[in-house]
């Protein structure tokens, strides 16, 4: 049974270590999702400012479904398989790159909204 508990401890540090790998190497561009911990710093700053604590993870989680919304609709989450394939056919690889770019860039800003609504809501109890 250690052996199990061994082997699952190294799995796991060498996901995370790939993981680490493909940030590092530019295969998400942390720009974005520092630009989304800045978005959800001043959504709870106004959530304090404005309104009361307790809004604050309305308001990033918010802010959070927005980007996801958009990353839905650019990634084509929301049409069916005959849409996408007609759809597929007719873009050229340019679009689908930029497409593709757009959907990424836009869940990592929602990222860091839902990771503060999460810690205010369940954490802090607000």
């Amino acid at each position: 049974m250690p052996n199990k508990v061994v082997f699952n401890i190294l799995v796991y540090f060498e996901t995370f270590s790939k993981l680490i790998m493909y940030i590092g190497k530019g295969g998400m561009n942390m720009k974005y999702f520092l630009i989304g911990t800045g978005l959800s710093l001043i959504g709870v700053l106004l959530a304090i400012i404005i309104w009361d604590v307790h809004m604050i993870s309305n308001i990033t989680s918010g802010i959070g479904f927005i980007f996801l919304i958009v990353a839905c609709i650019f990634s084509g989450a929301f049409v069916n398989g005959d849409r996408m394939r007609a759809n597929m056919a007719m873009e050229t690889k340019e679009s689908w790159v930029l497409r593709n770019k757009i959907a990424w860039h836009s869940l990592s800003m929602a990222v860091p909204n839902f990771a503060v609504a999460f810690i205010f809501y369940y954490y802090l109890g607000y």
